[in-house]
Order: C-alpha cells, then sequence, then structure tokens
C-alpha cells in the first residue's frame, strides 16, 4: 500500500497516511492511526466516530468510510440494481444511524412511502 497525503472534504488539515488501495463511492479510503482518527474527530467537533460509518481495526490502523449524508439530504443508489432503482431518489427523514437510514421516497403518490435502507447502498445527489 503506497503512502499518501490525504484531504477529507470541510476537514481543515491534512493526513499522511497509507492508502487502502480501492475507493467508495469514488473516494480513496485512507487506513488512519487512531491517532489521525483522533484528529480528524476532534476536527469536525465531534467526539466519537459517529459520523462514521465503517471503522475497522488492522494492525493499528483503522479504515474509514465517510458518510456524509445527514437528514434532509436528497439520495439515491450508489449502484442501482436495474433502471428502476436508478431514477428513485429519497429524502433522509433522520441522520444516518447504525448503517441504516429512514428515508421518503420521492415520488408522486398522496402519501409516498417511507423505508429503511442501508447508508452504503447511498449517495447524495444535489438539490
Amino acid at each position: 500500500m503506497a503512502i499518501k497525503r490525504f484531504k477529507i472534504e470541510d476537514v481543515p488539515g491534512t493526513w499522511e497516511t497509507q492508502d487502502a488501495g480501492y475507493s467508495w463511492n469514488g473516494w480513496a479510503v485512507p487506513l488512519l492511526t487512531w491517532t489521525q482518527h483522533d484528529e480528524v474527530s476532534r476536527a469536525i467537533g465531534e467526539d466519537s466516530p459517529a459520523p462514521y460509518e465503517g471503522l475497522k481495526a488492522a494492525d493499528g490502523l483503522c479504515w474509514v468510510e465517510v458518510c456524509m449524508l445527514k437528514k434532509g439530504d436528497l439520495a439515491k443508489f450508489h449502484t442501482p440494481a436495474d433502471d428502476s432503482e436508478a431514477k428513485e431518489r429519497f429524502l433522509l427523514l433522520e441522520d444516518p444511524d447504525g448503517g441504516r437510514v429512514l428515508v421518503r421516497c420521492l415520488v408522486d403518490l398522496p402519501i409516498p412511502p417511507t423505508k429503511v435502507l442501508r447508508v452504503e447502498d447511498l449517495e447524495g445527489v444535489q438539490k
């Protein structure tokens, strides 16, 4: 794995660390030390890894999938299974929690359905 300098969007500073060698949702995945993880958490004003959907330890390093979705955001499926899913759009009704999130389907119905989806299956869309 290559050593690279990472910048996390909307987080001040940069971190030199190993690249996991793959991307998630089009973004590189850094392998942060626990100290770096704590620095990132403090930089965004969090006391815990709450904004992160995934956090796993390996050889003193952790990989982080940054969850940028929050209540009120619009989202779509990251990798739709078919054309029907590719057209679906959702409104997040709550902040993601435990890898899942409650969404309202944006459809032309008198009472739009809601459902719980896995955060890792979603990506944000412009409003």
